[in-house]
C-alpha cells in the first residue's frame, strides 16, 4: 500500500487496531493515529472552542464568534472567561435575560470559591479596629499579617472575590432594564457589600431606586457613585434625571452640564437638559438642545417629539406639525 497521506496512516492504524484486537500499535501509523485521536478530543473542548471563538473575535467575525462562546459555555459551564465574552455580546443588543443568566452562572460559580476571602476580608476589619483600640497587645498584629499572607496565597479567590462584585452589579443593571428593581438594588446591595468602592453598583442601584420613585436614595447612591468616580458622564446624566424628577431642574441642569462635558456626543444628556429647561420656561435655549440631540442622532424619535412640544410653546405651530410627524415616522418604524 503507498501511503500518500496522514489520512492514509491513520487509516493504516485503523486496520492495525482492528486486526490486532486492540493490542498496542507500534510505529508510525499508531503515532499518527493517537496524535489524530488527541487532536479530534481536543477540537471538542470548551478550551479549544475558546480560543477560536478569539480568533474570529479579533478578525470581527462577531456572529461566528459569539456561537462558539455559546458551544463552549455548553460544553464547561464553568468557563468564566467564556460565560464574560458572550454576556458582553448579549449585552450589546439587550438581550438582557440571556445576560442575566450568563452573569448568574458566574455568581453560582464563584460564590463558593470566595467565601473565605469574604470571612477573612472581615477579620482584617475586625482586627483593625481591636488593634487601633489596644494598640500595645501584639496579637491583633499578629492576627493581621496571618489574614494578609491568607489573601496573598490564594490569589486567584481574591481576584474571584473582586470579579463577583462585578457580577453582581451589572446583574443589577440589567434587571433595572427589564424593570425587576426590587432585584436590582438587592444585586447592587451584595455588590457594594463587597466592593464598597465600586462606583458603578452604586449607579446601579441608585437607577433602580428611582425606577421605584425613591428619588432621594437615589441621589444619594448617584451622590457615592460620583465621588468614587467623577469622571464617568453617565451617573451625572442619571442624577440630574432624578432632581429633574423631584422638581430641582436648577440642579438637574448643572448635572446635565456636566455629563455633556464629560460626552459631549451624548444625545441623551442634551435631550434631558432641554427637557428641564423647557420645565423652567426656557423654550428657546431647550430647541437648542433638542437640535443638537437630533443632530448627534437624527433617529431620536423623542426629541423630535419633546421639540414639538417646546415649539407649540412659542407658538411655532408649523414647526411643531413637521416635528411630531418625524417623531410618529420615527416611533413607527423602530416599533415604538
Amino acid at each position: 500500500m503507498f501511503v500518500e497521506s496522514t489520512t492514509d496512516w491513520i487509516k493504516i492504524a485503523e486496520l492495525a487496531i482492528t486486526f490486532f484486537g486492540g493490542v498496542s500499535i507500534t510505529g508510525v501509523a499508531g503515532a499518527v493515529y493517537r496524535r489524530h485521536k488527541e487532536r479530534s478530543e481536543h477540537r471538542q473542548s470548551a478550551e479549544y472552542l475558546y480560543e477560536r471563538a478569539l480568533k474570529l473575535d479579533k478578525r470581527g467575525k462577531t456572529k461566528q464568534a459569539e456561537a462558539l462562546y455559546d458551544k463552549a459555555i455548553e460544553r464547561d459551564p464553568t468557563l468564566i472567561d467564556a460565560l464574560e465574552k458572550s454576556a458582553g455580546y448579549k449585552k450589546s443588543r439587550a438581550d438582557y435575560p440571556r445576560i442575566i443568566e450568563a452573569y448568574t452562572r458566574q455568581i453560582n460559580l464563584k460564590k463558593d470559591r470566595v467565601r473565605a476571602v469574604d470571612d477573612t476580608l472581615k477579620l482584617i476589619a475586625l482586627y483593625e479596629k481591636k488593634a487601633e483600640a489596644d494598640p500595645d497587645n501584639p496579637a491583633w498584629l499578629t492576627r493581621l499579617r496571618e489574614c494578609h499572607l491568607f489573601l496573598q496565597e490564594h490569589k486567584q479567590a481574591v481576584d474571584d472575590y473582586w470579579h463577583l462584585a462585578k457580577c453582581y452589579a451589572w446583574r443589577g443593571g440589567c434587571r433595572n432594564e427589564l424593570g425587576k428593581y426590587e432585584e436590582a438594588i438587592e444585586d447592587g446591595t451584595v455588590a457594594i457589600r463587597l466592593d464598597p468602592k465600586y462606583a458603578i453598583a452604586y449607579n446601579n442601584r441608585g437607577n433602580a431606586k428611582a425606577g421605584l420613585g425613591q428619588y432621594e436614595e437615589s441621589i444619594a447612591d448617584l451622590d457615592e457613585a460620583i465621588r468614587l468616580d467623577p469622571k464617568d458622564a453617565l451617573v451625572y446624566y442619571n442624577r440630574g434625571n432624578a432632581k429633574r424628577k423631584l422638581g430641582k431642574n436648577e440642579d438637574a441642569i448643572k448635572d446635565y452640564d456636566e455629563a455633556i462635558r464629560l460626552d459631549p456626543k451624548d444625545a441623551f444628556g442634551y435631550n434631558n437638559r432641554g427637557n428641564a429647561k423647557d420645565d423652567l420656561g426656557q423654550h428657546e435655549d431647550a430647541i437648542k438642545d433638542y437640535d443638537e440631540a437630533i443632530r448627534l442622532n437624527p433617529k431620536y424619535a423623542n426629541a423630535y417629539h419633546n421639540r414639538a412640544i417646546a415649539h407649540e410653546a412659542l407658538g411655532n405651530t408649523e414647526q411643531a406639525a413637521a416635528d411630531r410627524a418625524k417623531a410618529a415616522e420615527l416611533e413607527g418604524s423602530q416599533g415604538l
